[in-house]
């Protein structure tokens, strides 16, 4: 590459590179003000591209007009991170012409003193991470086919309104509570499906989520439908603790139905703890799950991820287990709790110790720093004859092989010592 191309090469990235302007507004007065008005951002500009940054930092409460010849382009927000103590308003109050915001954007709420309201239509070209660190933060219409969101921080993101969400991505929420409040039937979170890895997705009114939106629970989190009712698509449970909870009282029933998840992965050892308390009837304030339309809704093995707390305050300390009620198809109804015993030699969790272990355990045979998954049955992080023993001292626990498939293991466990020998 030439001199010349390289320099000119640099002139771009720092033309580029100066093009990034961050903005910080301060308003007028109390009152209202138009985004596109330089004077309010101290500027002789205002933001307008994904490269700008907008810091709503005024010492007054201030309602920031949008629907005036936008939408407006914008790159990161931070709300509230001045002294006002007031709510900073973006947008009109009917959710009409607003912002654009580009991919990989960072909303953030950090003023623990005021509640920050978004009212214009949010329009995402990509993932938008909303960060509430402190109070609320309530959105209102956010649209976008390829637009999904993240939500982080400790706070709380309230989707609001009658209009609804029509971003075709998904919703992650990683920490903290998502608020779904509008009327009935106002969707928020749509066929991009929902993951839950932490915090808490609560919602006050019923059908706020597609029917056949995708839910995967992937951490210790909860669920709250407060006595509505709501239908999601399969359930996948990918880790930890899944809490899947509604208060009991006197106002009536909660109801959460899934769609049949029985082709869903559910990872060894995630539970699903439906709570609260179970009267052992079905009384007009239980909490009612539901898994598909009749008795096929989830396998024998996911069956036996779920427990039900049974004491009076929904804690998880008196457990049940699951079946499907026959009276009820597709509802989940507690039954006396088996303790299944884990053997060791069970390398491929399938909760049979079979031959298809053997075949983990050959083919890790003699490597270290080894996990149970991959042959290590005497957990001293090394595959070999030890763990052959242990298996063959399991063999067939909860099952009966035939005795062919016991005469090979035993003939395969010979050769493999023969040949490790």
């Amino acid at each position: 590459m030439s001199r010349f191309c390289i320099v000119a090469m640099v002139a771009l990235l720092a033309a580029q590179a100066a093009l990034a302007v961050d903005y910080t507004f301060t308003g007028t007065a109390p009152g209202t003000d138009l985004w596109q008005t330089p004077a309010v951002w101290g500027s002789a500009a205002y933001p307008s591209s994904f490269a700008d940054t907008a810091y709503l930092s005024g010492a007054v409460a201030q309602t920031v007009r949008t629907d005036n010849g936008g939408p407006y382009q914008v790159g990161n927000i931070t709300m509230g991170s001045g002294t006002g103590t007031g709510a900073i308003l973006i947008g009109n109050y009917a959710g009409g012409v607003g912002l654009e915001l580009g991919a990989n954007t960072t909303i953030t709420k950090n003023n623990n003193t005021s509640t920050d309201k978004i009212y214009s239509k949010l329009t995402l070209d990509g993932n938008t991470t909303f960060n509430v660190t402190k109070n609320y933060l309530y959105a209102y219409n956010i649209e976008g086919d390829v637009g999904s969101v993240t939500k982080d921080g400790a706070g709380f993101l309230v989707y609001e309104g009658d209009v609804g969400n029509t971003y075709g991505g998904l919703t992650w929420l990683k920490a903290g509570k998502i608020i779904l409040s509008g009327p009935n039937g106002t969707q928020f979170i749509g066929n991009g499906g929902l993951k839950v890895s932490g915090g808490i997705l609560q919602w006050w009114a019923g059908n706020h989520i597609a029917d056949t939106a995708p839910i995967e629970l992937a951490g210790n989190c909860e669920l709250n439908p407060n006595y509505t009712t709501e239908t999601m698509g399969a359930l996948t449970l990918s880790g930890g603790t899944a809490v899947g909870w509604s208060p009991v009282g006197p106002l009536g029933t909660s109801e959460i139905h899934f769609a049949n998840s029985s082709a869903a992965t559910w990872t060894p050892g995630a539970m699903l703890i439906l709570k609260p308390s179970w009267n052992g009837t079905l009384a007009a304030n239980t909490p009612k799950y539901y898994f598909g339309t009749d008795s096929t809704g989830l396998t024998a093995q996911q069956l036996s991820q779920i427990r039900f707390a049974d004491d009076v305050n929904g804690v998880a300390a008196n457990l049940q287990g699951a079946a499907f009620d026959p009276a009820h198809p597709g509802l989940l109804i507690p039954a006396p709790l088996v303790v299944s015993t884990f053997w060791s030699a069970d390398f491929n969790h399938d909760h049979v110790v079979d031959f298809k272990d053997y075949i983990v355990l050959e083919g890790n045979f003699s490597k270290s720093n080894a996990t149970n998954a991959m042959g290590d049955a005497d957990a001293n992080t090394i595959v070999d004859f030890k763990d052959y023993i242990v298996l063959e001292g399991q063999f067939g626990k909860t099952s009966t092989p035939e005795p062919a498939t016991i005469g090979l293991l035993v003939a395969g466990g010979l050769a493999l010592l023969r040949r490790k020998a």
